[in-house]
């Protein structure tokens, strides 16, 4: 999907790295996601849905304190920006983080890939760590490895919250992709509840999924616990 819409707006070489793809698409990106989500087509449909599901789940606890990886043009968290809470923005993109500062200028921002940045994360704590139509760039194993990293850095009963293009199972996953064969990117990884059940989120989380569109869902991983009696034998 990725490399389709940036040879489609901008044209060119497709194998560029996501930095340099992300940094062309800034300022454009707000469109093409408002475009796919009102037109109700793959990829973002659902995104606005997405985006006030997870205001609503964390709007009602004041005070978190709020790690957005992939924070991009700033849009999905700005709501909870107006709200008061502190976020951390990671982004691989210079230019998205230009245009999320303009938004939320208080916040802090590391300009990183993912798996760099866990060095600089390292120590710190968070009430909610978000995955926003960002996670599925990493393969699998990475993924996984990420989310382990990750588990370190939530505070007690803290969540980790993805909004994606998502689907329960892998045949549903594979019947998305013939059905938009033209734009879909074989060098995005998309979760799925299964895989994340069966192969990523087994040792650390437990996990709670809402179906959002026909390509999108939610996915919500909450720390197990080494209390006795309290997610024992999960």
């Amino acid at each position: 999907m990725l490399s389709f819409w940036i040879t489609f707006l901008f044209g060119g070489n497709t194998m560029r790295d996501n930095k340099q793809l992300f940094n062309d698409w800034a300022s454009s990106y707000d469109d093409s996601v408002k475009k796919s989500d009102q037109n109700n087509t793959y990829p973002f449909a659902g995104y606005s849905l997405i985006q006030e599901m997870i205001y609503k789940k964390i709007v009602t606890v004041p005070n978190l304190k709020i790690l957005e990886m992939g924070i991009g043009t700033g849009r999905m968290t700005f709501k909870l920006y107006n709200s008061g809470y502190e976020i951390t923005g990671v982004d691989s993109s210079s230019k998205m983080i230009e245009k999320s500062k303009i938004l939320m200028p208080l916040n802090k921002y590391i300009n990183k890939d993912f798996l760099k940045v866990l060095p600089e994360l390292n120590g710190i704590k968070y009430d909610v760590i978000i995955f926003a139509y960002s996670i599925h760039h990493l393969m699998p194993i990475n993924q996984k490895y990420l989310l382990d990293m990750l588990s370190n850095n939530l505070n007690p009963y803290g969540c980790i919250i993805i909004g994606d293009v998502m689907t329960r199972t892998s045949s549903e996953l594979d019947s998305l992709a013939i059905e938009n064969s033209g734009i879909w990117d074989e060098e995005e990884f998309y979760p799925t509840l299964e895989d994340y059940n069966n192969k990523v989120i087994k040792q650390f989380y437990d996990v709670e999924f809402t179906k959002v569109s026909f390509c999108s869902g939610i996915m919500t991983l909450r720390k197990k616990t080494n209390k006795k009696g309290d997610n024992d034998d999960k």
